[in-house]
């Protein structure tokens, strides 16, 4: 049953769902692989280091997300500040590959 604009505003609708998906799919993704590469290398650096850099990682995640969110989405946009936001993380995570590759 289509109300309150009929197809165009299903089409809409529609649009809004399937980027909602794909950005929860992409972000899930760079949040998994990071996750996984940084369980991955605790071993190999030594369990006190390795828990040492994650715990860090995650808490200037969470102090910079408290901070710094609203000037980087008002400088960058939204859609471009999630994106340094994701390149960020993923500098942080070679980091730590370059370590286990070249200690």
């Amino acid at each position: 049953m289509i109300r309150d604009g009929g197809w165009e505003n299903l089409q809409w609708r529609n649009k809004y769902l399937y980027n909602f998906v794909v950005f929860s799919c992409c972000f899930s993704f760079v949040s998994g692989a990071c996750t996984g590469t940084l369980v991955f290398t605790v071993p190999f650096l030594g369990t006190s280091f390795g828990n040492m850099g994650n715990g860090l990682s995650f808490i200037t995640y969470s102090l910079s997300s408290i901070m710094l969110s609203d000037k980087v989405v008002s400088y960058y946009g939204s859609k471009d500040g999630l994106l340094l936001g994701m390149l960020l993380i993923c500098v942080y995570v070679i980091g730590f590959a370059v370590s286990v590759l070249f200690p």
